[in-house]
């Protein structure tokens, strides 16, 4: 599949599913604007999956053919999201598709060796919509 020319938004994908889209699109030639809160694998030996940061994805993307972008953004600010996707409109002027993977829960799901998503949320991980 050829995806140069489509720019996509990518969130939280400083590892995991995020990371894993990223590189996929970039693979097959996007312009690929990411956004994590990890700048550096140093800032990722504090984080609970102890790896993972925008500075490890663009050295784990050199050499692909497509073009990465990377935003520090903590979604839970909307001042900082609204900066990142006025700064990608004003690059290419449009955004054909978001990837909407940030998700801050990890953080606060184990307490004292119990689970806490159920207490904590009031649904399910698989919950849609609620923010």
């Amino acid at each position: 599949m050829d995806l140069k020319g489509e720019v996509f938004v990518v969130t939280g994908a400083s590892r995991g599913i995020g990371r894993g889209v990223a590189l996929a699109l970039l693979e097959a030639g996007a312009t690929v604007h990411v956004t994590g809160r990890t700048r550096t694998e140093t800032e990722a030996s504090a984080h609970p999956q102890g790896s993972g940061s925008l500075e490890g994805l663009r050295e784990e993307a050199k050499g692909l053919p497509g073009e990465l972008s990377l935003h520090y953004c903590d979604h839970a600010f909307d001042r900082q999201t609204q900066s990142v996707i006025a700064d990608i409109l004003h690059r290419h002027g449009k955004i054909d598709v978001l990837v909407n993977n940030a998700w801050p829960g990890y953080e606060n799901m184990v307490e004292n060796e119990e689970f806490t998503w159920m207490r904590r949320s009031g649904s399910s991980p698989c919950g849609v919509g609620r923010r």
